[in-house]
């Protein structure tokens, strides 16, 4: 991340947990993201194709949340009994993390550390069984990098999950110049050029012996604070698995 994108989030440390801020559509997103992430492991027999019944559906799997910010994933992701440990380039958003984790008993096992995913990458070659890149593509510029290093910590036959804007004028308009000028999104949070089309991520994990299995478009409606599945791409959800040997 440049220092521009790490004044960004912190600046938004103080306001991550308020429902009433602007980040409130991150808080919504979740019922968006993670039921596609559990169906996407179901898909590839990971989880049972009953595991929603379940109170815990993610129970021992191991995920590595990229970019977790403070924590607005990684926290219900452990309630469904995932074992969650979150990575994140900001030291203020780790300590936001940490400290909104501590409230609740039942949180106390998630792992936060404050550093690059390229320097944690380097210590956690394969480690997990899930890996999520949600809403950190559009900050950082060494795309590549950050991908390469995320795929690295992720086990063979491991899921890894990315959601990001695309970047089109349809997109910049939805997320630029409406979104956040009625204030449903962080004012001067998001940059066209740092926006990444579908075909682009498809192409970097490829070139990290992943195959991806899903891409759908999504949109927020900032009326209803909900999110919903779109056939037009403003921002997407990927799903992509590493495969267990490299291609010939």
């Amino acid at each position: 991340m440049d220092a521009k994108e790490v004044e960004k989030f912190m600046s938004l440390a103080d306001i991550w947990w308020d429902l009433k801020s602007p980040v409130k559509y991150l808080h919504s997103m979740n019922n968006l993201r993670i039921p596609f992430m559990i169906d996407g492991l179901k898909s590839t027999g990971f989880l049972k194709k009953d595991a929603e019944n379940s109170p815990e559906p993610l129970k021992n799997v191991s995920i590595l949340d990229v970019g977790c910010g403070c924590g607005i994933l990684s926290e219900p992701l452990t309630k469904l009994g995932a074992t969650v440990t979150g990575v994140d380039g900001v030291p203020d958003m780790i300590q936001c993390a940490k400290d909104h984790a501590a409230l609740d008993k039942d949180l106390k096992e998630i792992k936060y550390f404050s550093e690059t995913i390229q320097d944690f990458a380097a210590e956690n070659k394969e480690k997990f069984d899930v890996v999520v890149a949600s809403e950190i593509l559009e900050h950082v510029t060494d795309k590549a990098a950050v991908v390469k290093a995320s795929v690295r910590c992720l086990k063979p036959e491991g899921s890894i999950f990315i959601t990001t804007e695309t970047k089109t004028l349809l997109s910049k308009w939805i997320t630029i110049d409406w979104l956040e000028i009625i204030g449903a999104m962080p004012k001067g949070g998001h940059e066209l050029e740092m926006y990444i089309t579908p075909e682009e991520t498809q192409k970097l994990l490829e070139e990290n012996n992943c195959t991806v299995k899903t891409v759908r478009g999504t949109f927020y409606n900032p009326y209803a604070a909900k999110w919903y599945f779109s056939p037009f791409i403003t921002w997407y959800i990927m799903h992509a698995v590493k495969n267990k040997e490299k291609p010939q």
